[in-house]
């Protein structure tokens, strides 16, 4: 409501001197309450230019309650590749504002066709508050039967896709009736507006049942571990897994085999064709009794311990190795250097579940130097951490040894609907560290003869 009141009035000061030539003909918005406890939305508009004067770039807004609830998003002009973009916060107007640059100026009477993809958190709160064994978990979902723009749209298309299933989803109630038109079967609502205004917000409550597993990891850590010497990329990752639905009360037993609406103990995880090692284990130890099946071909099924109902957690590893020339690109060489490449999605393995913290550690080589981090093509600063090599037998003789470690955190993301990468590049040398190893081996093999060559003298 908050919500509306202040860009209704942001919309009055504005509609007399807004003198924007760009307006929609139709808008088409579908918001996906169906998948989770994530909102998807995906949204066509077709816009055109009707002043004589040309347009360079095209403008986006959310309400900045919204905005902080973002945890994806891909914007394409014409069907092309997704294009870059500048956010800029209105404090006053409490609206986040997205600033496209268009590859080429749009003219008089040209038309482009402009697809986003975004998908928010927490917009879907669990009422009651808490449930028992056998209850459904009713939801209530607070929306917009417009789509807020700040351009004039001739008609707009809104699509509410609920649950379908039985056991997942029913529709109980929605504000306003007027202008909806319900499918029940197919789980749509859909409201369609003409001449709309720019910046309307018109207010929807949506209440119905989603049984869907509110799976939201709420610490991730990925631990990279480049080890050149015995030509392996160690991959491991660390989850703190918690169901965030209706928080479940009374008692509860794995014994009578009644079926929980809201439970869930299955999880779905990305791993490469060429894995290697793959393991999965929990605090107790590793998971002998889980099902690894492939789905697809990089596509495995995880099955936890026990099932999670509404405020259970728990807490596991996954993990798995690459061979060098797997991961890391050799950009140049020389006799004694080398510059590498590595690249990294900012996103865990898991699928349809929400990241509220990432940390992501690469722990380079020990001969590494210049080390570089691309977000989006940019350089970024990396923070940089040393740490000792955990393998050296002579680590306490040579103190310098250490390790650049690059970590990078990230909050809020929808996996795997983030697809940002970063690339980070560093200077591979050829010196002692890298040896240290083969010094080790060395070492332990000349001492094992010399006791060889001992117990012979005794024998004979």
């Amino acid at each position: 409501m908050l919500i509306s009141i202040i860009i209704s009035f942001y919309a009055a000061t504005i509609s007399c001197a807004a003198t924007n030539t760009l307006t929609h003909s139709i808008v088409r918005v579908h918001s996906y309450a169906n998948q989770g406890h994530l909102l998807r939305y995906r949204v066509e508009a077709t816009v055109y230019n009707f002043g004589n004067e040309s347009i360079q770039t095209y403008d986006w807004v959310l309400p900045i309650q919204n905005y902080t609830r973002l945890t994806s998003v891909g914007i394409t002009i014409d069907d092309d590749t997704l294009v870059p973009w500048q956010v800029n916060i209105d404090e006053e107007r409490l609206l986040a504002v997205y600033t496209i640059e268009l590859k080429t100026p749009l003219f008089n009477k040209e038309a482009i066709k402009v697809v986003l993809k975004y998908s928010l958190c927490d917009m879907m709160t669990p009422l009651p508050a808490t449930i028992t064994l056998s209850q459904d978990q009713p939801v209530t979902l607070y929306s917009s039967s417009t789509f807020l723009s700040p351009y004039t749209s001739e008609l707009q298309e809104i699509f509410f896709h609920l649950p379908t299933r039985s056991r997942e989803g029913t529709l109980i109630s929605y504000d306003p009736k007027d202008d909806a038109e319900v499918d029940r079967n197919a789980g749509t609502i859909r409201y369609d507006t003409f001449k709309v205004g720019p910046y309307t917000w018109k207010a929807v409550r949506l209440y119905f049942v989603n049984n869907a597993p509110f799976a939201t990891v709420m610490q991730a850590i990925r631990v990279i571990h480049i080890q050149p010497f015995w030509d392996v990329v160690s991959f491991e990752d660390s989850f703190h897994l918690r169901h965030d639905g209706a928080t479940f009360t009374g008692p509860y037993s794995r014994v009578t085999g009644k079926e929980v609406p809201t439970e869930f103990q299955t999880l779905l995880t990305t791993v490469p064709q060429n894995a290697k090692e793959f393991f999965f284990r929990d605090e107790s130890g590793n998971i002998s009794t889980a099902v690894m099946s492939n789905r697809g071909k990089s596509t495995m099924e995880l099955q936890m311990r026990f099932p999670l109902l509404g405020g259970w957690q728990t807490r596991f590893q996954t993990g798995y190795s690459l061979s060098l020339s797997e991961v890391l690109t050799p950009l140049t060489n020389t006799l004694f250097t080398s510059k590498k490449r590595i690249s990294i999605a900012l996103c865990t393995p898991l699928q349809n579940v929400l990241v509220r913290n990432l940390t992501v550690r690469v722990i380079l080589p020990e001969s590494s130097s210049s080390v570089k981090l691309f977000l989006a093509g940019q350089e970024r600063n990396p923070k940089l951490l040393t740490r000792r090599p955990r393998y050296s037998l002579f680590g306490d003789i040579f103190p310098s040894l250490t390790q650049n470690v690059v970590e990078i955190q990230d909050m809020m993301l929808a996996c795997p609907d983030r697809d940002d990468v970063v690339d980070i590049q560093f200077d591979n040398t050829m010196t002692f560290p890298q040896w240290a190893p083969v010094i080790n081996i060395g070492g332990i093999l000349m001492v094992g003869m010399l006791f060889l060559r001992s117990l012979l003298k005794v024998i004979g």
